[in-house]
């Protein structure tokens, strides 16, 4: 994904990342600076983080975790953005 986020054309798309990071990371540092709004999502439920996303009124979602570890895969359960 972090290619994607680097060349994705800024003049039409802008990324909001919602992560859930206890423990950054150089891996972490890569993609906070891939993104144009970084929001961290521990401590959160996944009703704050819609809430959140629909604050930020995002067209587009793409849950990019998976059913392991504490990812967040269910924020989409609550449909906070419409595609």
């Amino acid at each position: 994904m972090l290619p994607i986020f680097q060349r994705l054309d800024r003049a039409r798309f802008t990324i909001h990342a919602y992560a859930e990071v206890a423990h950054p990371d150089a891996a972490t540092r890569l993609f906070k600076d891939a993104s144009d709004v970084w929001r961290p999502t521990v401590g959160l439920n996944d009703a704050q983080i819609a809430h959140k996303i629909i604050e930020d009124r995002i067209d587009i979602l793409v849950i990019l975790a998976a059913h392991l570890d504490e990812n967040r895969p269910f924020v989409a359960r609550c449909r906070p953005a419409p595609i």
